[in-house]
């Protein structure tokens, strides 16, 4: 009886667990620009809940991820999305 709970209930315990070491880890958090080409994710992270993560890509889809795939599959993280778009101003000799 217990094997068949825990079949029924795999994803959503993995979720929960993997959520709270994505968040006591700080693995992921809000505006952190990531890729996990399995999901067809490349954006930025706009929500880390207990059980899932939500990408909003380049194209502005939205791309939610199991929390879990994050401890088990590979990912990119490149930074913060501010980082990543800032712009420099560069200063030009104008005489």
């Amino acid at each position: 009886m217990s094997a068949i709970l825990l079949l029924v209930f795999r994803d959503s315990i993995l979720g929960f667990v993997a959520g709270i070491q994505l968040s006591t880890n700080r693995l992921l958090s809000i505006g952190d620009w990531i890729e996990m080409p399995q999901f067809r994710a490349n954006g930025a992270v706009i929500d880390v809940s207990l059980t899932k993560v939500s990408v909003e890509n380049w194209d502005n889809t939205i791309t939610h991820i199991p929390a879990y795939k994050f401890i088990e599959e590979a990912f990119t993280k490149l930074g913060r999305h501010e980082q990543i778009w800032s712009t420099t101003d560069i200063p030009t000799n104008h005489t």
